[in-house]
């Protein structure tokens, strides 16, 4: 693939690093597209604009809510096969049949113990991340996606934002996500970083890009985050040491317009 034909990534702008780069769901991707050595640029988006940019597009749902299909990022454009794929798992099993020659992050007869393990990761460790981050998220954005960012997110966490972490109720927050990653490294035993031993696999790229978004919203030297850092036995900066060589990410700097 020439660097003219790269894959379009569809992506939210951020402020907190120079790259603007702060979602973990397009973290998750670009992991796996720097893991494969896929070249692909960046259109950034808006938060309002989203949905109206993916059905202009024609890019598939990202769900399927009360009101009908739902958009969200991230999605991807492939010029070599005129194709857009939603959904960061479907994204990265596309990726794995479309280009056979590269890393696979399913390795063969993995796809469904690494989905399993994808779908525990989101049921039962990002959950605590939410009311760690959600404010801090909010603060970085553009001024154009912030009232809309704090509209869903209020209603979704069903508080202010600027009561979901507090100086005061912060330590029982980084204790309940403690304890949930404590589950994720008793599961994972202490041979590797990885999930599955030596190799990177998608379920890695799907914990190591929300460990990222923590990372980078809350600030590499945050308290929040050297508490991480210091959590099991140093596990998962151990996993964010291994993925620091993949987490260079294009700009980007073209913006998509309805």
């Amino acid at each position: 693939m020439s660097p003219s034909n790269a894959i379009v990534v569809y992506d939210i702008p951020g402020n907190c690093s120079e790259d603007r780069v702060w979602s973990p769901n397009t973290i998750k991707i670009r992991y796996v597209l720097n893991h494969k050595k896929l070249p692909y640029r960046v259109e950034w988006v808006e938060f309002p604009d989203f949905a109206a940019v993916a059905q202009k597009l024609g890019a598939p749902p990202t769900g399927r809510g009360r009101k009908g299909p739902t958009f969200s990022i991230p999605f991807i454009y492939d010029p070599a096969t005129s194709k857009y794929v939603s959904n960061t798992i479907d994204i990265a099993r596309y990726l794995d049949a479309a280009y056979p020659n590269t890393p696979p992050v399913f390795p063969a007869g993995s796809e469904s113990l690494i989905a399993a393990f994808d779908d525990l990761w989101h049921e039962k460790g990002v959950p605590p991340m939410f009311p760690l981050m959600v404010p801090f998220v909010h603060s970085q954005l553009n001024p154009a996606s912030q009232p809309y960012f704090r509209k869903t997110r209020e209603a979704f966490m069903k508080k202010p934002l600027e009561e979901l972490c507090t100086p005061d109720n912060e330590p029982a927050l980084l204790a309940a996500f403690e304890k949930a990653l404590g589950r994720f490294d008793a599961y994972m035993g202490d041979h590797s970083p990885f999930v599955m031993g030596k190799n990177i696999t998608y379920a890695d790229a799907s914990m190591a890009g929300w460990l990222t978004w923590m990372k980078r919203v809350r600030g590499p030297e945050s308290r929040a985050w050297k508490a991480v850092e210091s959590w099991q036995g140093g596990r998962w900066k151990r996993l964010m040491e291994a993925f620091a060589a993949l987490e260079h990410f294009p700009e980007g700097g073209i913006v998509a317009k309805l």
